[in-house]
């Protein structure tokens, strides 16, 4: 028979605390029901995330499952504090380097994203502006051959003109 243990905030609160890592991974690995307290992401009153009291308790294993896990290192709590702020206030320098280089990470990665939307776009504007110079092109030539006609269409007037000019002087003489 399956048996699943649910999890409190509490229950969590006090496996950070007590810095077992082993026992919070397990957690999360044979229950989805720690997924429904890791989607609330606040666990007080005051707006701490579990990564804001790991950050605190500085349990730096802990600290980075739960940056792996996709904890926002930026989300501040009710006094503006985010992890980051609250290891540089505790002059943890390990947690602030393993804070900034995930917030580093999560700036990268956003501006790699912005980088690559950028760069479909432009390779949409690319393949535009290709068919719009092979548009272009096309009716460049359209142009050229009407050019043509036109000019053809001025010579067959001009020729018709003086072919009814001398048909004129023919007939003006045969009917004198």
């Amino acid at each position: 028979m399956f048996r699943s243990t649910i999890y409190t905030t509490t229950d969590i609160t006090n496996m950070i605390i007590a810095g077992e890592y082993y026992k919070i991974r397990r957690c999360v690995d044979n229950t989805s029901t720690f997924i429904g307290v890791l989607l609330t992401n606040n666990i007080d009153v005051y707006g701490n995330t579990f990564l804001h009291l790991a950050t605190t308790c500085r349990q730096y294993d802990i600290v980075n499952y739960l940056l792996q896990l996709g904890f926002d290192s930026k989300k501040t709590n009710r006094f503006g504090e985010s992890p980051l702020a609250l290891a540089i206030k505790n002059s943890d320098t390990r947690l602030v380097e393993l804070l900034a280089d995930y917030k580093s990470r999560d700036r990268i990665t956003s501006l790699e994203t912005t980088i690559n939307t950028i760069q479909k776009e432009n390779d949409v504007l690319r393949d535009n502006n290709r068919d719009l110079e092979l548009k272009i092109e096309q009716k460049d030539v359209e142009i050229s051959v009407l050019h043509n006609d036109k000019k053809r269409l001025r010579d067959d007037v001009t020729e018709c003109e003086r072919v009814t000019k001398k048909l004129n002087v023919f007939f003006i003489h045969i009917f004198q």
